[in-house]
């Protein structure tokens, strides 16, 4: 036999052969194979798909307002999305702060959670509430609220607060800091203690 007729019959044999072998393996496959285990299929991320369908989340917003004296104040977080019961509210996670106080002093301000009301300018900060300032001083509380509206800063803490600064430290149940514009005071109520450490 020629080598050209070996080539034919190898041809005629593959084209039996190897779809046969492919029926016989994959017939296998599902005559071998264990029932599926629900439990032990790869687990799904829990997405609720409702509330991935109607919410509107953005990632990494950053809001800016400007007060009457020129001051600038800057919140960013990582998510943001609308509540559900009223349109001008705005549900944040992961909130940073960045507002001008007196003189050159700035104030950075940390939270867990946060919501951002648009119409009354204001924002009520949430959940292991952290305040710097370059000045050295820091405030800590569980909820604090910034308004911005008008032509002055407001900051109050309902809670307990908790600040150190430069040889002092303090405790309150209550803080409001308000005034006119690079005057603003600070306002401590409920139980203050107040240690003060004299420079030697």
């Amino acid at each position: 036999m020629d080598t050209g007729n070996r080539y034919s019959t190898l041809v005629t044999w593959a084209k039996i052969v190897l779809p046969t072998l492919g029926l016989a393996l994959l017939s296998s496959l599902f005559l071998l194979s264990d029932t599926t285990d629900p439990e032990g299929a790869l687990p799904f991320a829990d997405i609720d798909l409702e509330q991935v369908t109607n919410e509107q989340r953005l990632s990494q917003p950053r809001f800016a307002s400007t007060l009457g004296d020129g001051r600038e104040v800057t919140l960013v977080a990582d998510s943001a999305v609308q509540t559900v019961t009223q349109t001008d509210e705005i549900a944040l996670v992961d909130v940073w702060l960045d507002m001008a106080m007196s003189g050159d002093d700035r104030a950075l301000v940390r939270s867990d959670t946060g919501t951002v009301f648009l119409n009354a300018q204001y924002v009520d900060l949430l959940g292991d509430v952290l305040a710097q300032t370059d000045a050295g001083y820091n405030l800590r509380s569980e909820a604090m609220s910034v308004s911005t509206g008008g032509d002055t800063l407001t900051i109050t803490s309902p809670g307990a607060v908790r600040g150190t600064g430069p040889g002092l430290t303090l405790e309150a149940g209550a803080m409001v800091l308000t005034g006119p514009p690079g005057g603003e005071v600070a306002h401590f109520t409920g139980g203050v203690r107040l240690v003060y450490e004299r420079p030697n």
